[in-house]
């Protein structure tokens, strides 16, 4: 398990967090956009797990803490 703060939430390195087998827990920029072309700033509910767009990995949750 990889814990990691806003600053390390880039989509290069949490591949290769993920390539090595590890999950991760990270802090997201507000400036990523989900799947359906959402905002992350436009989310409801701290917490929540969502996808992001730009993740080769179609299952990869990220719990969103800002």
């Amino acid at each position: 398990m990889v814990i990691v703060d806003t600053g390390f939430g880039s989509i290069q390195f949490i591949h290769g967090v993920r390539e090595n087998k590890y999950h991760i827990i990270a802090g997201i920029a507000c400036t990523h956009k989900l799947v359906d072309g959402r905002s992350v700033t436009q989310l409801h509910k701290r917490g929540q797990q969502l996808y992001l767009s730009g993740f080769e990995v179609s299952c990869l949750y990220i719990l969103v803490l800002f």
